[in-house]
């Protein structure tokens, strides 16, 4: 039960990176290892008892933003979300607009040459603006870098090249 004396007869929600086919659960995603290729849908429907909706979680906000926020009104919206990743959708008439595979912004190439990131990273904005990255390459969590520092004037170029392209 969600709320005293209701009962709920479905349920639905969001998770982070790409959605399998039937939006049933994850594909192979490196912080939910263990869910990829599993159905969500089915192990949260068997525990409730109840139909589950599963999609994806940027898909969802920027659904609320394009709806009941910034975007309301707005015919198309894009919303982006830089997090541990770098996820992003299109809504297009208060709808999530149909993808064959999600949307998935972070995956973009930007580092062309290899210069930032050298060989051994693949040259995407997730990896060089999310969250995950910037403690990778910074030794320190994004957080506890101080706002004056350069490196978040580098990280705004990075990113804006990639809404550039959306």
């Amino acid at each position: 039960q969600l709320l005293s004396g209701v009962t709920p007869t479905h349920a639905a929600g969001g998770v982070r990176g790409l959605l399998t086919e039937d939006k049933t659960g994850v594909e192979n995603d490196p912080i939910l290892e263990k869910w990829a290729g599993e159905s969500i849908v089915a192990a949260l429907g068997d525990q409730w008892g109840i139909p589950v909706q599963l999609e994806n979680d940027t898909a969802l906000a920027g659904l609320g933003e394009a709806v009941y926020g910034a975007g309301k009104g707005v015919d198309i919206v894009v919303y982006h979300a830089i997090s541990t990743g770098v996820g992003g959708v299109k809504i297009e008439q208060g709808t999530i607009d149909e993808a064959s595979r999600g949307f998935e912004p972070g995956h973009q190439i930007l580092d062309i040459d290899r210069t930032v990131l050298g060989s051994d990273i693949t040259p995407t904005l997730e990896n060089l603006v999310s969250g995950t990255a910037v403690a990778e390459r910074f030794g320190t969590p994004a957080p506890d870098i101080p706002q004056t520092d350069a490196v978040w004037d580098e990280l705004a170029e990075y990113l804006g090249q990639g809404l550039r392209n959306t």
